[in-house]
């Protein structure tokens, strides 16, 4: 019997040491988010927040960057206001191009016309 008692103390302890490991990285989990939400519902209170904080929190590559302000012009000049930017990393495909629309003209928006003459 006291042989039983041994195994099923070297199979179990672990086990239950992970449990109460467990319960007490949810409960700190859980006091972050509670901190987290009430942050949330003090600053939401206060009208648009700038996004300013983030932008100092969160590292933009310089390209990101333009490309985030020629999305927030986009919004003033269309009247609209765009919800989600995601950036990815790696080969770049380009689905379902329009036919006889140039590639580069993608990336570099329309040309414009020359001008004729001195004005």
């Amino acid at each position: 019997m006291e042989g039983d008692e041994t195994g099923h103390f070297i199979l179990f302890r672990p086990a239950h040491e992970t449990r109460i490991q467990s319960r007490q990285t949810l409960q700190t989990e859980r006091q972050v988010l509670s901190s987290l939400q009430q942050q949330a519902s003090r600053e939401s209170g206060s009208g648009p927040a700038s996004t300013l904080p983030l932008q100092r929190r969160v590292p933009v590559l310089p390209a990101e960057e333009i490309v985030l302000l020629q999305v927030g012009k986009a919004e003033v000049v269309s009247g609209t206001e765009i919800q989600n930017v995601a950036f990815s990393t790696g080969e770049m495909v380009i689905g379902n191009l329009p036919e006889g629309v140039p590639i580069r003209s993608i990336f570099t928006g329309p040309q414009e016309k020359k001008r004729g003459g001195a004005g």
